[in-house]
């Protein structure tokens, strides 16, 4: 929905603020790391280099707890890698 209309301010908070809540929830949990990716994608959209560091840090959060959760040789773990 913002992403196509381009209003990456108001994205990123309630991107943010669904982070939050799910690392309340379930800190660990595949659908905190579904946050940090869509996070990520949104972060690196904005270009400079500091926010693409910013988003590699996410996804590396991401890439960690899929990995601890659905394993690293697991059919559903190369879908989300690839």
């Amino acid at each position: 929905m913002f992403l196509t209309c381009s209003d990456y301010v108001s994205a990123e908070e309630f991107l943010w603020k669904a982070l939050n809540i799910r690392r309340e929830r379930d800190s660990e949990g595949v659908l905190t790391a579904d946050s940090l990716f869509q996070l990520a994608f949104l972060i690196q959209k904005q270009g400079s280099k500091t926010r693409k560091k910013e988003a590699v840090e996410l996804l590396q959060d991401c890439l960690d707890i899929r990995t601890h959760k659905l394993g690293n040789n697991t059919k559903v773990m190369y879908l989300y890698i690839s």
